[in-house]
């Protein structure tokens, strides 16, 4: 993906990975690794998190350090270089901050979900929060599944089951999640998303 051909000194070339904190040069190793510890985080963030939680952006670095802090030294924080990726440019990093102050005011008012909410403004809000955070793409790396993560806690806290993430790694479903991105960008038309994630929120 393009995000990774960036060039900045936190990129190794040579061995095409982000370096961190273990050494690491072998890509596999290192999604794996990166995978045992978003389980980790996952079982972390149910157990810290409450059903009435309004989340705001400091959740956000919050889990994305507990996420990958052990990892990498810049976990957390907001990156610092520009970012594109499947014909989408990401905020530039000079403006990640201001909106994400604006995304912070949006996500404390669309929170706590409630379990009394209809599926459809569930799925609503869910979809605005998922894509506006993407395309924001605040971190150098572990964006979406870091908005998996917080958009999993607010599903339990409406008494919904996690999104199947297998899903994230089927070629048909990532075309048109890509698309979906692409058409919220371009449009801010959450639509096609909502029409994406309703079947795969379920009680």
């Amino acid at each position: 993906m393009t995000k990774y051909q960036t060039e900045d000194s936190l990129f190794d070339q040579k061995h095409g990975v982000l370096k961190n904190k273990l050494g690491i040069t072998d890509k596999e190793k290192l999604q794996s690794v990166e995978i045992q510890h978003l389980a980790g985080a996952y079982k972390q963030a149910a157990q810290e998190y409450s059903e009435r939680h309004v989340f705001t952006e400091q959740d956000i670095r919050y889990l994305h350090k507990l996420f990958l802090g052990e990892i990498y030294d810049w976990a957390g924080n907001y990156r610092s270089v520009d970012l594109s990726s499947e014909d989408i440019r990401y905020c530039h990093a000079a403006f990640i901050a201001q909106n994400m102050q604006r995304f912070s005011d949006e996500l404390s008012n669309m929170t706590p979900f409630e379990p009394n909410f209809p599926k459809r403004e569930i799925v609503n809000r869910l979809a605005k929060i998922h894509g506006e955070l993407i395309i924001i793409h605040p971190f150098r790396d572990g964006n979406g599944r870091t908005t998996r993560l917080l958009c999993d806690l607010l599903l339990m806290q409406a008494e919904y089951s996690p999104i199947d993430t297998r899903s994230f790694y089927n070629a048909e479903f990532i075309r048109k999640y890509h698309s979906a991105i692409q058409i919220l960008w371009h449009t801010n038309d959450h639509t096609p998303l909502f029409n994406l994630f309703e079947p795969m929120i379920l009680k």
